[in-house]
């Protein structure tokens, strides 16, 4: 048979999409199935830190051959999809479609990489420390860029009232160079705390998955 008719997609968002297609225009024979190949091409470069991004294939076999839609779940987000539908009779598989791209939506980024901390002497009072929280853009952004970033800290102490703060500003408030920040953090001194940290990306109103360390600041 020929490639199916129409083929085309609705309902694009970060993470899912439908596609749609119709009977071939030529069809000798009955439709016994259709197959969908996928092949996702990322549309950002990834930092040095972060593993490369290759192309990922998926195919969804064994659709039945009444079947005129598919809900595609597994999708991510800022990505470009290229695929393709072939139909199939009992002489066998038909002709392949042209290529229809689909482009998702952004979506939530994974957690921020390479979170630590140091501790160091104030340069202008020996007696005192100074706390300094890094980290690094997200290897999974899902988005053009990162817009905020969220931290959410929790000290404590024994039988002292907690610490908590959080702090939620644009990009341009952390001092980044390269896509690696770093913010000095007012601290009590004894206390331990546990931080929390992540990004939002641009035209996305989700924080992403947060990645998490806890350091004890020690007195000055």
């Amino acid at each position: 048979p020929d490639a199916p008719s129409k083929f085309k997609s609705s309902d694009v968002e970060d993470t899912h999409f439908i596609l749609h297609w119709g009977e071939p225009d030529y069809l000798p024979g009955d439709l016994t199935g259709f197959e969908i190949k996928l092949i996702r091409d990322p549309k950002l470069t990834v930092p040095p830190w972060c593993p490369d991004l290759s192309e990922i294939t998926d195919t969804i076999k064994n659709i039945d051959g009444d079947v005129f839609s598919w809900n595609y779940t597994n999708a991510m987000p800022y990505s470009t999809y290229r695929t393709k539908i072939q139909a199939k009779t009992q002489a066998g598989w038909g002709k392949t479609s042209d290529e229809l791209k689909v482009q998702t939506a952004p979506g939530a980024p994974g957690p921020v990489a390479n979170l630590n901390y140091s501790i160091q002497p104030n340069p202008s009072d020996a007696d005192l420390l100074d706390f300094f929280l890094t980290w690094a853009r997200p290897c999974d952004l899902n988005g053009e860029r990162i817009e905020f970033y969220n931290i959410t800290a929790v000290g404590e102490r024994r039988n002292y009232e907690d610490h908590t703060f959080i702090i939620n500003k644009p990009i341009e408030d952390f001092d980044c160079i390269n896509d690696v920040c770093s913010m000095m953090l007012k601290l009590k001194e004894e206390y331990t705390y546990t931080f929390y940290v992540a990004g939002r990306v641009q035209n996305h109103q989700e924080l992403g998955e947060k990645n998490t360390i806890t350091a004890m600041f020690p007195p000055g």
